[in-house]
């Protein structure tokens, strides 16, 4: 149950009211820290200002997937729209969400904006307003396409981000450009959220090291450099060899077609394709590690050798390690992110291309 909100998620749910001092901006930007609250604030605000704006009206909801975007928004904003009197409706055949208000009904189309082909998906609307979350990971031609939608008057436009890094292109042209946009920036840490205690700060604060720190903790636009995973140095992350369990799956990189086939024809063992993005990849990684969830046997001679090797490469001013060293950096990978889940997992062997 909310109790109260920080003076910056106020902002972010009055900016729209005439009697706002932000009243005249076309835009407003959220980014910062993890769990600082801008995400759900925001959409809450988005909602009721499509009831203020109007009727009958047709906007637009952006995530990374429908399915994230259902997990970290619309599940819960529905819940505490229905506390408040409004009554929601999802289509999920449609990826339509229908809100009501005394009366008046609005429609609110779920996008996803995970590569250059999902601009095609929005074209031919006309929207109201449209609200992107976490926008720094979609492509610039699918939030440009969802822009050009909003041809109603009085459109607004809603982001909301985790920091990426400096060279990438929201952060060059709307949040360094704000002002020449005409869109509030607000700026949000953990200390943003009077909902989390210091206790819950701190163990975030402990789950991340190096650039995920500075990004996702402080909510800086931070370019990558130095060691992958710096705290892998300390002893404390290697342990003990366990009791053998039985292999139940290999998950491979998803190129690696032939090798796939192969262990198929073999029918020993279940083969998954392994998930490949290979920045989330390794944020999830360094949670894991630090967290304890996986753990990296004191024997295993080749993960703590690139440990110690694996480097962002600075000269491509972008997020990714250098290719090399990486064998074992790739077969953990494949591992947390296709084969874990919520704190379980099967035993299995993780195998680089």
């Amino acid at each position: 149950m909310i109790k109260t909100f920080s003076r910056k998620q106020r902002r972010v749910l009055s900016w729209w009211h005439r009697k706002s001092r932000d009243f005249d901006r076309d835009a407003i930007i959220c980014d910062g820290s993890v769990r600082s609250g801008k995400t759900f604030c925001m959409s809450l605000s988005f909602v009721i200002w499509s009831f203020y704006f109007g009727g009958n009206g047709d906007f637009a909801i952006c995530g990374k997937t429908i399915r994230s975007l259902r997990r970290n928004m619309i599940t819960p904003i529905t819940a505490l729209l229905q506390s408040l009197g409004f009554s929601c409706e999802e289509k999920l055949s449609q990826n339509l969400l229908l809100v009501t208000y005394r009366g008046r009904t609005n429609r609110f189309y779920l996008f996803g904006g995970k590569d250059e082909a999902s601009a095609a998906l929005i074209q031919g609307m006309t929207l109201s307003g449209v609200l992107f979350d976490e926008v720094a990971l979609m492509p610039r031609s699918f939030v440009e396409q969802a822009l050009a939608r909003c041809s109603v008057d009085g459109s607004r436009f809603w982001f909301n981000c985790n920091p990426e890094h400096p060279e990438h292109w929201f952060h060059l042209e709307w949040i360094k450009g704000a002002e020449q946009k005409n869109a509030l920036y607000l700026h949000f840490t953990m200390d943003d959220n009077p909902s989390l205690s210091e206790e819950v700060k701190r163990r975030y604060e402990s789950l991340y090291s190096g650039v995920f720190y500075e990004r996702f903790v402080k909510g800086k636009w931070v370019a990558v450099h130095g060691a992958v995973y710096p705290f892998m140095a300390d002893e404390k992350y290697y342990y003990g060899v366990p009791s053998g369990d039985f292999i139940r799956a290999v998950a491979v990189d998803p190129s690696a077609a032939s090798f796939i086939e192969v262990i198929r024809r073999h029918g020993v063992f279940q083969v998954v394709p392994a998930q490949n993005n290979v920045v989330n990849g390794i944020r999830r990684v360094s949670q894991a590690l630090k967290s304890g969830r996986i753990r990296i046997c004191d024997t295993c001679k080749a993960a703590r050798r690139e440990f110690s090797l694996y480097r962002w490469d600075c000269e491509r001013h972008a997020d990714a390690p250098v290719k090399q060293n990486d064998h074992a950096m790739d077969d953990i990978r494949y591992f947390v992110t296709t084969l874990m889940d919520g704190g379980s997992f099967v035993p299995v062997i993780a195998a680089a291309r």
